[in-house]
């Protein structure tokens, strides 16, 4: 009995973190895939408030700053120069696919989302 509860108290703390680790990547990218959603033109002030601590955590991949960063910039359509690595991002089959199609409506979308993007991103969105 007292070997399981240890046995049962060790397995929590190795898999906790790991669990949590990724609820915050999920939590991430379904924050953007919800500003992109409600994406009329620019992302809010509040929207980019939003997108700056996405991109400020210690705990986010370069790719996912990087797109934090496109939608932080996005003006009618992502900058030049984002698209560049957004477009890097789609390419690269080692990133999460959920950050490659999020990196890819970005790149398409031109003043806000058509609905066939916004349908891919609602399934980005982790459900409760």
């Amino acid at each position: 009995m007292r070997f399981n509860t240890v046995l049962s108290a060790i397995i929590i703390v190795i898999i906790l973190p790991v669990t949590q680790l990724s609820l915050a990547d999920e939590t991430a990218i379904g924050t953007m895939a919800e500003i992109m959603i409600n994406l009329k033109h620019f992302p809010s002030e509040s929207d980019k408030q939003r997108l700056q601590a996405i991109a400020d955590s210690s705990e986010r991949s370069e790719a996912e700053i990087v797109v934090a960063i496109a939608i932080t910039n996005f003006k009618h359509q992502a900058a030049a120069a984002d698209n560049e690595k957004l477009n890097a991002i789609v390419a690269d089959e080692t990133t999460p696919a959920e950050l490659r199609d999020l990196a890819a409506v970005i790149v398409s979308t031109n003043h806000s989302p058509s609905a066939s993007n916004i349908a891919k991103l609602e399934s980005i969105i982790p459900k409760n």
